[in-house]
């Protein structure tokens, strides 16, 4: 019964286009969740952190501007001299009510 279950599974993930393991195989999502930080850097290659680096450097120079980065720090400031940015540590809704 068992074996005909995973038969039907087997055939349903081909119809459907999901990933097909083979049985008694690892998946190799272990591996994958490890790669993080370092690992994954080292996986591109070099100069694609190179990139990151010049364009760090730029932008802290004030010769290249991200302007997605610009509209949300444009957007922060006006929505605080209105008076819509969130309330600071201790100033929240709850703040005010008496503790009973």
């Amino acid at each position: 019964m068992a074996t005909k279950a995973a038969r039907l599974a087997v055939l349903g993930r081909r119809i459907f286009g999901e990933v097909v393991h083979p049985p008694n195989v690892r998946s190799p999502n272990k591996y994958i969740r490890k790669l993080k930080g370092r690992a994954v850097l080292s996986y591109f290659p070099e100069h694609v952190a190179q990139e990151e680096k010049l364009l760090q450097r730029l932008h802290s120079q004030g010769l290249w501007t991200e302007d997605r980065l610009e509209w949300k720090i444009e957007k922060r400031e006006w929505n605080k001299s209105r008076g819509k940015s969130p309330p600071k540590k201790g100033e929240g809704k709850r703040a005010g009510k008496k503790k009973r």
